[in-house]
């Protein structure tokens, strides 16, 4: 397939966006650990694991207050909720991330509380766009290992692009959910006083 001018411009653009967004998140990680391990893409983004204090309803409740994710969220500016149906555990919500897409977009979460939580961006096919989950885990008395898993996918020319997009997006996300966490329970510190440490696991899938 010949690439075109555009195409090559739209590649510049994917490294200038991918620069900003990582030099944007190294801030919001190094409040939370020095000690984060290197990442690793997979072939659609990347995942990770990080270990939370609480319990899993109030992990659970923090990653499903969607129009809160403005306030904490690395990137998004605004958010709202447009729907919810009780029945099904599914919501819509509206965001917008100006260094991710520059225009409003609407994901699709559907709730299994208090273990998963599934979000895909509505308007597109299963293997474009924004997707990800996250799976809570209790793992002792008062502490929850959070699993998050964040695909990011526009054309086959920005492949590589979207994938470093995404983990950069995923490491910063996972710090800030373990730093809300740590707020709304009114501590200052990590768990113990101890350093966080960020696992992003390879896959093949």
């Amino acid at each position: 397939v010949p690439v075109t001018d555009e195409d090559v411009q739209l590649m510049v653009a994917d490294v200038s966006q991918v620069v900003a967004i990582v030099f944007g998140m190294i801030a919001i990680v190094k409040r939370q650990t020095s000690t984060i391990q290197p990442l690793t893409m997979t072939k659609a983004g990347a995942e990770g694991t990080v270990t939370i204090p609480g319990t899993r309803d109030q992990g659970f409740e923090i990653l499903t207050d969607y129009a809160g994710y403005a306030d904490w969220m690395p990137g998004v500016t605004s958010a709202q909720v447009l729907a919810r149906e009780e029945s099904t555990g599914i919501v819509w919500a509206e965001f917008v991330t100006p260094a991710l897409k520059g225009e409003q977009y609407v994901l699709e979460f559907v709730e299994s509380p208090p273990a998963v939580l599934v979000c895909q961006e509505v308007g597109t096919y299963r293997s474009r766009g924004l997707a990800g989950q996250w799976d809570l885990e209790a793992v002792g008395e008062g502490e929850v290992r959070l699993r998050g898993e964040f695909r990011w996918r526009t054309t086959i020319w920005r492949r590589l692009a979207d994938r470093r997009v995404a983990r950069a997006l995923l490491q910063a996300q996972l710090a800030a959910v373990q730093e809300e966490v740590a707020l709304r329970r009114g501590d200052r510190e990590a768990p113990g006083g101890e350093e966080v440490v960020l696992d992003i696991l390879e896959r093949d899938g």
